[in-house]
């Protein structure tokens, strides 16, 4: 064991009285961790009020949090989207050549998912950060939503209840609020997703092997 490591140990006396060879209890304040003066069993009082307190923040943060509005819901949303050219500079353009561009411009699903990433503007339509996105789709209708976080979009499956922050999400997202009609491109059946209905819906793990990925 290196001496880093030791340091890490609770190193109090056990009932049998050998040295405790757990780790330091620990938790996270900002971007570190607050180390105990022992292991759960063995800190002391003040380390579990300090982590007590710790705890019932986090959980009246997280309570808070679940009780906010999207944050797509505070972006400005233009009257009218039928002279709407995709500006120039954006990544868009860099990206994509003038030919691509015009086909855009006449296929109005193309030019409804570049509205999207346009007014989304790399945002997390949840959280509002700026992080690797992924599209987010509606399973019953199988149109996307919008883009989230990974994070986001992992808790949207999570949060069912629609009094929660992703359930307002799921009631008023950026398609529905640009009023956008996108069919979602599953890259797992490398189709658009099927609509489905809650006759048709399938058992969870049916569905995932049915689209072939291994479950």
């Amino acid at each position: 064991m290196t001496s880093h490591a030791r340091d890490y140990i609770c190193g109090k006396p056990t009932k049998k009285g050998r040295p405790c060879t757990r780790t330091l209890h620990s938790w996270m304040v900002g971007f570190g961790f607050q180390y105990a003066d022992g292991c759960w069993s063995h800190m002391s009082q003040p380390f579990q009020e300090a982590h007590d307190a710790r705890k019932r923040a986090d959980e009246e943060a997280w309570r808070a949090y679940l009780a906010a509005d999207p944050i797509c819901w505070g972006w400005p949303v233009p009257d009218d989207w039928d002279n709407w050219t995709c500006p120039q500079g954006e990544d868009i353009n860099d990206q994509l050549s003038e030919a691509a561009l015009a086909m855009i411009i006449g296929n109005p699903e193309a030019r409804a998912s570049a509205i999207l990433r346009h007014w989304q503007d790399g945002r997390c339509a949840i959280c509002g950060h700026r992080r690797e996105l992924v599209e987010d789709h509606d399973h019953f209708t199988g149109l996307t939503r919008g883009y989230l976080c990974r994070g986001c979009n992992t808790q949207e499956g999570v949060y069912q209840g629609s009094r929660t922050l992703f359930g307002r999400y799921r009631r008023r997202h950026p398609t529905g609020i640009l009023g956008l009609r996108i069919r979602y491109w599953d890259p797992f059946i490398n189709d658009y997703a099927p609509p489905r209905t809650a006759e048709t819906k399938q058992e969870r793990w049916t569905d995932a092997a049915s689209e072939g990925i291994g479950l």
